[in-house]
């Protein structure tokens, strides 16, 4: 059974395999719908974080296909032509959006 530590609010703050040292961990039963949610929490917050950084990825992607004319850029479907050109715009205005040097990297 998994144990759990509360923060002061009761919230759950860490999940063990084990009674942690000291012995102050609640059991609870696998699968209760705690554990799920304080589960699905934690890698929401890893995959937004990774998420950031593939956005540019994708937007550095796209300008080397568009470079080697490998696509056209207007062959991409116009709702992806407009986000892609709102990120140009708001990196050219200086707004960081990722990286601080985003500004200097763009095709389109």
């Amino acid at each position: 059974m998994p144990y759990v530590i509360r923060n002061a609010e009761g919230a759950i703050q860490s999940i063990h395999n084990t009674q942690p040292e000291g012995g102050h961990a609640e059991e609870l039963p696998p699968g209760h719908p705690e554990l799920i949610a304080f589960a699905a929490g934690e890698q929401d917050g890893q995959l937004s974080s990774l998420d950031l950084g593939m956005i540019r990825v994708i937007d550095d992607l796209v300008n080397l296909l568009v470079e080697k004319r490998v696509f056209l850029y207007t062959e991409l479907p116009e709702a992806a032509q407009r986000k892609l050109n709102q990120r140009v715009s708001l990196r050219q205005s200086g707004h960081n959006l990722i990286e601080p040097d985003d500004a200097e990297h763009h095709l389109f």
